[in-house]
């Protein structure tokens, strides 16, 4: 039972470290999203007050 133990401890001990891995990030570009500018006229009259 000894020796199965240390056969397959290092096995186990691998696939943890590469489930630990972190991505990288640093290859990744960004994305820019163009959102439309809406402008609301909340004067209808012209006259410099709100309606």
């Amino acid at each position: 039972m000894n020796v199965k133990l240390w056969t397959i401890a290092p096995m186990i001990g691998a696939l943890a470290l590469t489930g630990c891995q972190t991505a990288d990030l640093s290859k990744q570009t960004s994305q820019t999203i163009d959102m439309p500018t809406v402008v609301i006229n909340s004067d209808s009259d012209g006259d410099g007050v709100p309606d």
